[in-house]
C-alpha cells in the first residue's frame, strides 16, 4: 500500500488517467519529450483521499529494465545507443576508446587529413570549444563485429561564409553497402535529440544534395558559399515545435 508523501495516510491504487481533449495519454519519457520509452504500460495513479495528493507510479518496474533507453536512463547516456540489426550509435565523447578508429575511417571516406579529425575529436572529449555549446561531436554507427558503417559529426562552420548559421551537421557518410537501411535518418536523428538536450533546437548542414534530406524534414534554408562557390544550406526541424 502506498502511503501519501504529504499526509502519510494510506492511498487509493490502481486509478487510470484521463487526459482532457487528449489523444495520446501519457508517456514516460526521458530528458522532457525527447526520448521517450517504449515497451511501458500506462502509468497507474495513486490518489489520497484525505488530502487529495496524487501519484504516478508504474506497475511491473521489470518492464522498465527492458524498455528501450533503460540502459541510458540508468547510466546517465553513457553508453552505446542500441538499435536495429545488431548496430550501434556511438557518442564518441562518452567512448573515447573509439577516436583512433574514428579519425582514421572519416579521413579515408572524406580525404581530408587525418589530423584535422583527430583535433576535432579531441576537443570534443575535452570540450575547449566554448564558442558554440557542445560543438564539436562526433557520432558513429558500428555493426555487429564493432566495424564502423556511417558516422557524422557537428562543427562550427562546415567552412561557408555565414558563420552565424550554426551549429553545421557535417561528415555524414554510410558505406555503400549498408545504404537504403535508415542509418542516415537515424544519424541525423541522434544528433539533432543531442543539441537539443543541450538546449540547441536547430542544426545547419550544406550539401549539393536535393530530395535527400527533406524526407527527414529538414528544409532549404538559403545559398551560401565555401571555397567552391555557391551551395545549399539546409535547416533541421526545430525541438521545439515537436
Amino acid at each position: 500500500m502506498r502511503k501519501c508523501i504529504r499526509c502519510g495516510a494510506d492511498m487509493v491504487e490502481g486509478c487510470g488517467i484521463n487526459v482532457k481533449h487528449g489523444a495520446y495519454g501519457i508517456k514516460i519519457t526521458w530528458s522532457e519529450k525527447y526520448r521517450p520509452f517504449s515497451g511501458l504500460a500506462a502509468p497507474k495513479v495513486a490518489v489520497c483521499p484525505k488530502c487529495g495528493e496524487i501519484s504516478l507510479y508504474l506497475e511491473d518496474t521489470e518492464q522498465l529494465k527492458s524498455a528501450v533507453y533503460y540502459r541510458d536512463f540508468k547510466n546517465n547516456k553513457n553508453i552505446k545507443d542500441v538499435t536495429t540489426a545488431g548496430t550501434h550509435i556511438i557518442n564518441l565523447r562518452s567512448f573515447p576508446e573509439y577516436v583512433d578508429k574514428a579519425s582514421l575511417w572519416f579521413s579515408g571516406k572524406w580525404r581530408i587529413p587525418l589530423s584535422a579529425y583527430e583535433e576535432s575529436m579531441q576537443e570534443c572529449l575535452a570540450n575547449k570549444n566554448n564558442e558554440i555549446l557542445g560543438v564539436p561531436q562526433w557520432y558513429i554507427i558500428t555493426d555487429e563485429n564493432d566495424e564502423i558503417i556511417a558516422g557524422a559529426g557537428v562543427i562550427a562552420n562546415d567552412f561557408h561564409d555565414r558563420p552565424d548559421l550554426t551549429p553545421n551537421l557535417c561528415a555524414l557518410f554510410v558505406e555503400e553497402k549498408h545504404r537504403k537501411q535508415g542509418l542516415a535518418g537515424r544519424l541525423l536523428e541522434y544528433a539533432r535529440r543531442d543539441f537539443a538536450e543541450m538546449g540547441i533546437s536547430r542544426l545547419y548542414l550544406v550539401t549539393d544534395h536535393t530530395n535527400f534530406y527533406e524526407r527527414y524534414g529538414w528544409e532549404f534554408f538559403t545559398t551560401v558559399h565555401d571555397e567552391d562557390g555557391p551551395t545549399r544550406l539546409y535547416i533541421s526541424p526545430s525541438f521545439e515545435n515537436e
